[in-house]
Parts: structure tokens; sequence; C-alpha cells
């Protein structure tokens, strides 16, 4: 499992490098097509956010989700509704 979390920390260090690199970029190459007919990069950049928190909300949220519940035999119902509303106020203080 450490494997898999230090390669998405490095994923996501990365990506967070990257977008920093941006800085240097003229006003004019921010609003430039990467390529004719595409979009330009502040318009990829500015996709990031509303899909990391799709990501965040949506998909891990369900994925927890449903890994809890098929898990409820396991666990008393009034525990895995707590534990369910406290993974997503953690995730809401995220965003």
């Amino acid at each position: 499992m450490n494997k898999y979390k230090n390669d998405i920390l490095d994923h996501h260090l990365n990506a967070i490098e990257f977008a920093e690199s941006l800085y240097s970029l003229s006003e004019k190459q921010w609003r430039t097509q990467i390529k004719e007919d595409k979009w330009t990069i502040a318009e990829i950049m500015g996709h990031f956010k509303p899909w990391d928190e799709f990501v965040i909300k949506k998909t891990v949220y369900l994925i927890y989700s449903r890994m809890l519940s098929s898990q409820k035999d396991q666990m008393p119902p009034k525990k895995t509704q707590n534990h369910l509303q406290s993974v997503e106020k953690r995730v809401n203080k995220i965003l």
C-alpha cells in the first residue's frame, strides 16, 4: 500500500511543480491555444479544480461508502452512518 501512496503523492507533487512553472508564462502564452482548435493553457488549467472537486466529492466518497457498505454486516448501522458522515465532513473541509 505504501508504494501506491508514494506514487500518488509523487504524481501530485509533480503536478504542483508543473503548475507553478506556468507562472513564468506571459499573458499571451497563457492565452494561446496549444494547437489549432484546441484549448488554451488557461482553459486547461481552469478545469483541474472542478475535476479534483468531482473526484474527491463523488468518486472517492462513493468508493469509500461502497467499501463500508460491503462491510455493513460487520459494523453496527449507527457506527457505519457516523463513519460515512465523518468522511464527508473531512472531504468538504479539504474543498
